[in-house]
């Protein structure tokens, strides 16, 4: 990454970040929050960068070119496997939310039925042709109406 791309994400950043505190609807909108995301991981990308490169070259200095770089790919090799990790946990968080919204959807289900063979149910064991012919005059009218 150049320093006129870094120069470039900054002056970016501090535009969006600027517009922000000059106007605060424009937080309110999503396409502004996801510039400020976009803006936070370039510049979180950009740090990672220099600290990455500050230590290449002090290792370089301290270790030699061949030691440096096998450090320096220890070191990326490591922080890609906490990313990964922290990807898997947080999609795996994510799965768990959604089984569980999943099955409170389903117990909800459940209970309308629950409750709606409590109400019509003795009346519909009692008249069985009556609601016999309800549903199929509802049926009928679902026809239509789709």
């Amino acid at each position: 990454m150049s320093v006129g791309n870094l120069l470039f994400i900054r002056g970016a950043a501090t535009q969006v970040l600027s517009d922000i505190a000059l106007n605060s609807t424009l937080m309110a909108s999503e396409r502004a929050r996801r510039q400020l995301h976009l803006m936070a991981i370039l510049m979180a990308a950009a740090g990672f960068i220099f600290v990455l490169a500050g230590f290449h070259i002090w290792a370089t200095m301290q270790y030699g070119p061949a030691a440096a770089f096998a450090m320096t790919g220890v070191m990326m090799l490591a922080i890609s496997s906490i990313n990964v990790l922290l990807s898997l946990m947080i999609l795996q968080k994510r799965q768990q939310a959604i089984h569980q919204i999943k099955n409170e959807c389903q117990e909800v289900v459940s209970e309308v039925f629950r409750t709606i063979d409590n109400e019509i149910g003795d009346t519909v064991s009692e008249n069985p042709k009556t609601a016999l012919l309800v549903a199929a005059a509802a049926g009928f009218l679902a026809d239509r109406q789709i």
